[in-house]
């Protein structure tokens, strides 16, 4: 299951855009109900409504905390301007293991 979101996250954030830049877009809320396994076994990685693609404007007021705090890293919660990245995924992705 880990390896199988792993790989979800890695495709989102090595995404590009049509030029071939990069524009990743992190999750910024993994957490246990949206981490899915189907019946085939096969693990996808749902509601990316709080995602926000790196070469887009930001949706969402940089004072809110985006994200199930249980399942944020301490700097996403301690500093909420701190801006997503991979590790932040990951984090979450972590908890949710752990769980």
């Amino acid at each position: 299951m880990g390896i199988e979101a792993l790989r979800g996250l890695h495709a989102a954030h090595g995404r590009t855009d049509p030029w071939g830049k990069p524009a990743p877009a992190y999750h910024r809320d993994v957490t246990p109900g949206n981490v899915l396994i189907g019946l085939n076994g096969i693990v996808k990685l749902a509601d990316f409504g709080l995602a926000r693609a790196m070469d887009r404007a930001k949706i969402t007021r940089p004072e809110m905390v985006k994200g199930k705090v249980a399942y944020l890293p301490p700097e996403m919660v301690d500093d909420s301007k701190t801006e997503p990245t991979p590790q932040s995924d990951l984090f979450s992705l972590g908890i949710v293991l752990w769980e």
